[in-house]
C-alpha cells in the first residue's frame, strides 16, 4: 500500500522520495547544500571518496574573462598538459592507499561541483585509509576536505546529454560532466599503480580463510565422531 515499506524502498533516491535528496545520492553533491529541503545522509563507509574543489579548474576563470573579452586567446594544449600533470600527481598519490578502480575529475563550473575529484577503490578499507590520510592535507596551496561519497557507480552520476554533446546547461549542469583524460595516460597509471592486483589476491585469501575454517570444523566433527564410536564400543 502507499507509504508501506515496499513503496518507500521503490521510490528511495527518486524524485518521488520526499525525504532523501536524489541529487546527493546520485552525484554526491547538491546545489542547495545544507539548505536542501531533503536529507543528505553521509555514508559511514563507502568504496568511493570525494575531494571537493581539489582541482583548480582554469576554465572557471577563463569563462569569466571571456565574458568581458570574447576575443581572449586560450592555449588549450597548455591547459591539457597541465591537467595531465595534475591527474598523474593525484593518481599516484591516491594509489598509495590501495588499488584504484576509477579516478574522475568533475569538469562542471557550478559551485557545488567545480573541481571535485572522486576516487573509487575496490576495497572499503582502502577508501577509509585514503580518507583519513588525505583529510586536512595541503595540496596545491589549498587544504583538502575528504569524505565518503554515496556514489558507487559513476555512470549514474554523469550527464548523458553531455556525453552526446547535447547538454543545454553546459558547465552549470547538476549532473557530472567528466573531464576527459587521454586513454593512454589512464591505462599507464592503472598498470603502474603499486597495489595493482591486490583485490584478486584478497579475494583468494578470503576464500582460503573460509576453506581453512571449514576444514577445521570438519576435523573437529570427525574427531567427535570417532570419540563417540569409541564410547559406544566400550559400552
Amino acid at each position: 500500500m502507499p507509504g508501506g515499506a515496499a513503496h518507500l524502498a521503490n521510490i528511495y533516491g527518486t524524485e518521488e522520495d520526499r525525504v532523501h535528496c536524489p541529487f546527493y545520492l546520485k552525484v554526491g553533491a547538491c546545489r542547495h547544500g545544507d539548505r536542501c529541503s531533503r536529507q543528505h545522509i553521509r555514508p559511514l563507509h563507502s568504496t568511493t571518496i570525494c575531494l571537493p574543489h581539489m582541482f583548480d579548474n582554469p576554465m572557471a576563470t577563463i569563462a569569466a574573462q571571456q565574458g568581458m573579452n570574447p576575443d581572449l586567446h586560450v592555449d588549450y594544449r597548455k591547459l591539457d598538459e597541465e591537467f595531465d600533470e595534475f591527474y598523474t600527481d593525484v593518481y599516484e598519490e591516491l594509489s598509495q592507499y590501495g588499488e584504484i578502480d576509477e579516478l574522475i575529475v568533475v569538469d562542471n563550473l557550478c559551485d557545488h561541483l567545480v573541481g571535485n575529484v572522486m576516487c573509487s577503490y575496490y576495497d572499503e578499507e582502502d577508501a577509509d585509509v585514503a580518507r583519513r590520510n588525505l583529510h586536512g592535507r595541503w595540496f596545491g596551496g589549498r587544504q583538502l576536505t575528504c569524505e565518503f561519497s554515496p556514489v558507487t557507480d559513476f555512470r549514474n552520476a554523469t550527464c548523458r546529454q553531455h556525453d552526446e554533446g547535447k547538454c543545454r546547461f553546459r558547465g552549470q549542469c547538476n549532473y557530472v560532466h567528466l573531464r576527459q583524460m587521454r586513454r593512454s595516460l589512464v591505462e599507464g597509471l592503472r598498470e603502474d599503480q603499486p597495489h595493482r592486483g591486490e583485490r584478486s589476491r584478497r579475494g583468494r585469501d578470503r576464500y582460503d580463510d573460509r576453506d581453512r575454517g571449514r576444514d577445521r570444523r570438519d576435523d573437529r566433527g570427525r574427531s567427535s565422531s570417532r570419540g563417540g564410536d569409541r564410547s559406544r564400543s566400550r559400552g
